[in-house]
Order: structure tokens, then sequence, then C-alpha cells
């Protein structure tokens, strides 16, 4: 499968000798998008080596300018918690290669990649495709507005740019923090599955998504500040210091990967306690600023809670949504 455009070239993925032109583009747009994250070869890698319910040969495409890799566009499906079905898209491209006509390649074929897969599925078949892009692309914008595509929620990356200053919070009567290590870490993926069950569009877990948070090498579990109520798990922070991504970047920067609290265990404190904790403990690790992904539309003020303890707003995704069209479409 080849597209193409004045100077675009959309082909298939060559793997893994694409891997460093991908993760080029991918670092170029975030940095176009003010992301303070970065994304190295092996973040990228382990991504396409655990991709559920998409097939590298149709449902991702390669995009080139004049031969140099400078995007790529990627669609997938997945049940979800709730018994619903999801499609989902994302289109990468570097700010040097944004065109209309650029746009018009890449995200086309994502929509129409999209709709077809939609109309593949059935018991059950989705209302809708999602789309995300980051909000500097204004032609990205610009096009899925011209479509009928309509901007339903954001997501934020937030920084928190020194941990100076973290307050010490109490954590709730009866719950302590204790330490646990690898043979642990299938148990707390367990709980943060359970954590986040009644996410918005959350997507049923499997195999791969366990193996993915297991083999993952920059997992520490020392690093993780874990909540119990007796012997069971009440929530948790995974956290994440890369040290292949500080030494790129020159930062010491740890991730705030992961915040749940069970359901049993909610409105009482435990996730502002237990992510000031978090914060100690990379602080404690020679980091000195902390990054997190959130929703902006979590059912659990998310938003309100790292605002109060010390996190800013630093890039903004937009979600975009379409009904699926009638009739049937080829897969």
């Amino acid at each position: 499968m080849t597209m193409t455009t004045p100077g675009l070239r959309l082909r298939e993925l060559r793997s893994p000798g694409d891997y460093p032109g991908l993760t080029q583009a991918n670092q170029d747009a975030r940095v176009a998008a003010g992301r303070p994250s970065s994304i190295t070869v092996s973040d990228l890698t382990r991504y396409f080596e655990h991709l559920v319910n998409c097939d590298p040969v149709r449902d991702l495409v390669v995009a080139e300018l004049d031969g140099r890799i400078r995007g790529y566009g990627i669609a997938f499906w997945r049940d979800l918690v709730d018994g619903g079905r999801i499609v989902v898209g994302h289109g990468i491209i570097a700010p040097d290669a944004r065109t209309s006509e650029a746009i018009a390649t890449l995200f086309g074929w994502l929509d129409e990649r999209l709709e077809a897969i939609g109309q593949s599925l059935v018991d059950p078949q989705p209302e809708y495709a999602s789309a995300f892009t980051w909000d500097d692309n204004r032609l990205a914008t610009a096009w899925f507005e011209a479509r009928g595509w309509t901007n339903v929620a954001r997501a934020y990356e937030m920084l928190r740019d020194s941990l100076e200053d973290v307050p010490e919070l109490t954590l709730p009567a009866s719950l302590d923090v204790r330490p646990v290590t690898d043979a642990d870490a299938s148990r707390v993926w367990d709980a943060l599955v359970d954590g986040f069950a009644d996410h918005r569009h959350k997507p049923e877990a499997t195999e791969d998504d366990r193996e993915r948070f297991l083999d993952n090498p920059v997992h520490d579990p020392s690093l993780w500040v874990i909540a119990f109520d007796g012997d069971e798990i009440a929530g948790g922070v995974i956290n994440i210091i890369d040290p292949e991504e500080n030494a790129e970047t020159g930062c010491q920067r740890g991730y705030v990967e992961a915040v749940f609290t069970r359901p049993g265990w909610r409105r009482r404190g435990l996730a502002r306690s237990l992510v000031a904790r978090s914060l100690l403990r990379l602080r404690e690790r020679g980091m000195t600023s902390a990054l997190l992904g959130v929703d902006g539309a979590n059912p659990n003020q998310a938003m309100t809670l790292y605002e109060d303890v010390g996190f800013e707003i630093a890039a903004t995704e937009l979600e975009w949504r379409r009904p699926f069209a009638a009739g049937e479409v080829p897969a």
C-alpha cells in the first residue's frame, strides 16, 4: 500500500528498521506541542511489539517526506469495561511536514481505516470513531472540523517543575504504605485495573496489557507507593524514572505514571496523600521535576487533585469523535 501527495508518501511499516525514524518524528511533534515528555526508541519498540487488536500491515502507515520518516498513523479497536467497543486512531506528523495536502493524506487514510474497522465489527458494533491530535496542529484541527468530527474532550500533560515544597499529607486511618517487589507486580497490576475500571473509555485489560506492564524495563517497584488496608491493596502510584530519557534530555525527571484508588477506598484523601508521597520518593532518588498525563474528563476530579499538589498544564491533546456512516465499508 502506497499513497502520495506532493512530497508525502504513506507506506507500510518496516520494523524494526523504521523505529528510530518514527521515534524522531514523534519527538519532533512533542516538542512542537510543548510536551515536556520525551519518547525513546525503546518506548516505541515496546509499544509496537504489544499492539492489541491492530494489524500492523493494514492498520499502521509510515509517512515519509522526501524519503525521510516524518510521521505515522495507527488505528485499533478495544472492548470496554462497560461492555461497549471503541475504535481509535492516532496521527503523528512532525511540524516540518505539515501542509494541508500532507494532513489530508495522513488523516484521510486514518479516517478511512477507522471507518473500515468500525464497519467490520459486530456484537457489539461501535457507534463512533475517536482520534487524537495535539492542539498545536492547527491544520489537523481544521481538517477534522471540516469533515464533521467533533472535539469532545481534552487530555493534559501536567508538569511539576520543582520537587521542593511538597506537602506532607497523612494517610487515611487504617491504611499504611508498604514496600513492594517484582514478586508483587502482578498483584499491583490487578489492583490498578480495578482502580481504573470506571474511567471513561477504559478498555478491558488483555494479557498483552499485563505483559507490557510487567516487562517494562524501566519499572522499578521500589519507586512505587502502594497503600494497604490489611492484606488488601487500597490504592497506589506507579512512579517511573527513565535513565535513557533523562540522559538524552539532560533532565532529572520522574513520571507519575499511574495513580489509582480502588472503589472501596475513595473520597478519603488517599490519592492526594499517595501522590505527595510519590513526589517525595522521586526527590529522594535525585529527581528535580515530575510529569503526568490526565484525562480532562476524569470522573474522580483528578485535575483538581494534581493542581492541589503543584502540577500545572504543559500541553493539551484533543479528542475528536464522529459517528460511523451507515452501510458497509470493505475491510
